[in-house]
């Protein structure tokens, strides 16, 4: 199987955890289109049509797109438990997994706004907004701290994909300072093997 995918997007590192978690890797191997937000890759469309990755491309040739619907179908596959089976506790771990993968989607739109966007047509209250966006998720989440820190469930990994992106491209902004909470709890994850051996700076 293949993945499709750049290292540094937190949505492939989100799936590249899965993987690992699900002691899948060997099954697996990665490839690394040309894909940019202005720059369109029509031989990539032409497997993907909205452009985007991750993509996961069975041995079968069928392909799956977006991080959820690959993780999920990875868990399945896999016969693990990285998402919950009951009704509502699923329906609860899926609504901490758009939390953090909501803000995760507005600090990806923050990176190609302020390094894509030529800087004279840059918008400072979509900046701000896109922030304020993040900033509302994590302190939802120091609000409603994980209960565990092994990162064998989906919603947590994803919120942990998310703090370590705002590390890589915010380092110089400052999600911390309201979340004392989550900010120990991440410094805890982010020593595993899972998000070290999958960081872009490894």
């Amino acid at each position: 199987m293949i993945i499709y995918g750049s290292p540094p997007s937190p949505f492939v590192r989100k799936v590249s955890v899965v993987i690992e978690q699900l002691a899948l890797s060997e099954q697996f191997q990665f490839e690394c289109p040309k894909a940019h937000p202005t720059q369109i890759n029509q031989d990539y469309y032409d497997l993907v049509p909205l452009g985007k990755i991750p993509a996961l491309k069975l041995d079968s040739g069928q392909f799956i797109h977006d991080s959820l619907v690959i993780c999920d179908y990875l868990n399945e596959y896999a016969q693990g438990s990285l998402i919950a089976k009951g009704m509502l506790e699923r329906a609860a771990m899926l609504t901490r997994h758009s939390i953090a993968s909501g803000a995760t989607d507005a600090a990806v739109s923050l990176r190609y706004e302020s390094a894509v966007r030529p800087e004279a047509l840059q918008w400072s209250p979509w900046i701000d907004a896109l922030w304020h966006k993040i900033l509302s998720a994590i302190k939802w989440f120091e609000n409603n701290i994980p209960q565990s820190s092994d990162l064998m469930q989906l919603d947590n990994i994803t919120l942990a994909c998310l703090l370590g992106y705002l590390d890589f491209r915010f380092a110089e902004r400052d999600w911390r300072g309201n979340a004392p909470k989550l900010t120990r709890w991440f410094e805890k994850v982010d020593q595993l093997n899972v998000m070290l051996s999958t960081s872009s700076n490894s």
